[in-house]
């Protein structure tokens, strides 16, 4: 017989959570296994990380692209299948 008092469902988990500040938190940072050798080559070409970032013209062109393949998907269920629920 399981004891209820270490039952604990995701959803009690979660809000326990969130009803508290999030930088409340304890938080430990966790370095990418690229991160040193990508670090070495800034040094030896005494360069800096680049800074990535999108624009509204790469936002908008991500846009196009899937309300084209959008289009082009549901005009073609009967060659390619119709694969939605119902």
């Amino acid at each position: 017989m399981e004891n209820a008092a270490l039952k604990t469902t995701r959803r009690a988990l979660l809000g326990v959570l969130t009803a508290g500040p999030v930088a409340a938190l304890p938080c430990q940072t966790i370095a990418a296994p690229w991160r040193t050798p990508i670090d070495a080559l800034h040094q030896r070409y005494e360069d800096e990380p680049a800074e990535i970032r999108r624009s509204a013209a790469g936002r908008s062109l991500s846009a196009e692209r899937y309300q084209t393949a959008r289009e082009y998907f549901d005009g073609n269920r009967d060659a390619i299948g119709d694969t939605s629920p119902g």
